[in-house]
């Protein structure tokens, strides 16, 4: 069924006169497909699609095409337990959302980025990330991501022995989810 969608949809872009939106639409294709590729478990796949959607985002500067697919790239990697490439892929992702500025998706990546450093770790790596990113859901008063920011910072005390501040947080946590509720 992605064929068929992939085939109307490249009909479409076809139709679209001006070359530059028909390939940053493409662009988001790819992008879509490896997605499903992803979801899906065919990370060889879904890793070539999000390449392509990244190569045309490149070609037209589009910083959130890039950035989304960096994100993308490393959110693969991380499943595949192939970290290293993760946090390099997630650092460059970073730099262009902070230029963009959209700060929920900053806070996203670097919690990924976190989580990397912590699958390595590299706990104090990790917990410099999980607090920018929980400082950032803070200011955006986002409390589904503030209470899962403060988990990932209580599961890295308790991988570092830190008894007392993870179980510290894990109260702060369950009070964060009543206010949810």
């Amino acid at each position: 069924t992605h064929y068929k969608i992939w085939l109307n949809t490249s009909f479409k872009a076809k139709k679209i006169t001006n070359v530059k939106k028909s390939e940053i639409y493409i662009a988001n294709l790819y992008s879509v497909i490896g997605y499903y590729y992803d979801l899906h478990g065919d990370f060889s796949s879904a890793i070539s699609n999000y390449y392509k959607a990244l190569e045309l985002g490149e070609k037209y500067k589009d910083n959130i095409i890039i950035s989304s697919n960096l994100s993308n790239l490393g959110y693969v990697f991380d499943l595949q337990g192939n970290y290293e490439k993760a946090i390099e892929t997630y650092k460059k992702s970073l730099e262009l959302k902070y230029k963009i500025g959209n700060k929920k998706s900053i806070a996203i990546t670097l919690n990924n980025l976190a989580y990397s450093y912590k699958q390595i770790q590299n706990y104090d790596e990790a917990l410099v990330n999980f607090n920018k990113s929980l400082r950032i859901f803070e200011n955006l008063d986002d409390q589904e991501n503030i209470a899962s920011a403060i988990n990932n910072i209580a599961l890295v005390f308790e991988k570092k022995r830190w008894f007392i501040c993870s179980w510290a947080l894990f109260f702060e946590i369950i009070r964060n989810r009543k206010k949810i509720q």
